[in-house]
């Protein structure tokens, strides 16, 4: 027998080498996916959190979730991820309110009937017909900024067809913003690899620490301690109040230009879908206290909204009328009550009237 028919053909080969490499390369990302949960490197929210990783956001609530956030506020998610009732139920209604924000609207330490976009949308719909009533979206996500909002209205959009967008604004947004990171579609990609995580994941630790303009994961860990940390190590305090310092005008400068574009971006897509965009901003717990009297947050937004002639309430001398109205860095139960109601009646007629 000819024993060049023995010898395996170069197509044989190359499927041979194919299946051993996949085999390979499958056994390996196993093995990654084991050592980084055996070594604490995976993400914490993975499993049974409230938060998972986001493609554009950077991370996002778990739709369809119900539990307990930090032991003491209870959380309910739609089919899309955001603390308010189904879907459904807001596109039903006649007029439809979506509100962007941060943890401010989220209501963090508060119920969800308790933050003030539930309030606005019973104080609405107390004085209007079922011709008339509102459904409001709230997508407010903790730790969000301008930039994630951006995101949120970009793919929400046209599935959600808000006739009115309430953007909230909190001092720590500019932080937010600062920090915050698009990833490249390779970037996307390699995140998918337990092998390329691991690898990263050790060599973090082995670095001890990351660059700020580096950090674009969702959370291993709490997702708002990028912000936190520039915060404390360039500016000595929280990110509610940095925004307030004259030290590094180079960060906030560049914070503003990215908070600039941000909006910017929101205004655009809210011409697009023939909605209405109304602006409100929080003030921050030393404000409230008088402990800062520097308004250089709500001059500075204000000057922007002014560029886009957008309408903007500042809601710095509502809540600062008692300390009550704030619980630790966030609005209390009073504070939010007081925040819907002072929107009700400012904005109220425009909300309602097409």
């Amino acid at each position: 027998m000819n024993s060049d028919q023995n010898q395996p053909t170069p197509a044989r080969l190359f499927l041979f080498s194919l299946i051993t490499i996949t085999l390979l390369i499958g056994a390996l990302e196993f093995s990654a996916g084991a050592a980084r949960k055996l070594l604490r490197f995976a993400p914490h929210d993975s499993g049974g959190g409230l938060y998972i990783r986001h493609e554009t956001r950077q991370w996002a609530m778990k739709p369809n979730y119900s539990g307990v956030m930090n032991r003491i506020t209870s959380v309910t998610t739609n089919e899309l991820g955001f603390r308010s009732p189904p879907l459904k139920e807001y596109l039903d209604a006649p007029r439809r309110l979506l509100v962007l924000g941060d943890s401010v609207a989220f209501g963090w330490g508060v119920s969800a009937e308790e933050s003030w976009p539930h309030i606005l949308q019973g104080l609405l719909n107390r004085s209007s017909d079922d011709s008339n009533r509102v459904g409001v979206m709230n997508t407010g996500t903790v730790g969000y900024g301008t930039c994630h909002e951006a995101s949120v209205l970009r793919e929400q959009g046209s599935r959600l067809r808000p006739d009115l967008i309430v953007l909230q604004f909190f001092p720590n947004d500019l932080f937010e913003n600062y920090s915050y990171q698009t990833r490249s579609k390779l970037n996307r990609f390699l995140e998918r690899s337990n092998l390329y995580e691991l690898g990263r994941d050790i060599w973090r630790r082995l670095r001890g620490s990351e660059t700020y303009s580096r950090r674009d994961r969702l959370a291993e860990e709490d997702p708002r301690k990028l912000s936190r940390r520039i915060a404390r190590k360039d500016f000595g305090t929280n990110k509610e109040e940095a925004v307030f310092s004259d030290r590094h005008p180079e960060i906030l400068s560049a914070g503003w230009r990215k908070t600039a574009r941000a909006l910017s971006t929101i205004d655009s897509l809210t011409t697009a879908l023939h909605a209405d965009l109304y602006v409100v901003a929080f003030p921050s717990p030393k404000q409230v206290e008088g402990v800062t009297e520097s308004t250089v947050f709500q001059d500075s937004l204000e000057t922007i909204c002014k560029r886009f002639q957008t309408p903007f309430l500042d809601l710095l001398d509502i809540l600062a009328e008692t300390e009550e109205n704030y619980f630790g860095t966030h609005p209390s139960a009073v504070g939010h009550k007081k925040a819907a109601e002072t929107i009700a009646g400012l904005w109220g007629v425009d909300l309602l009237v097409e």
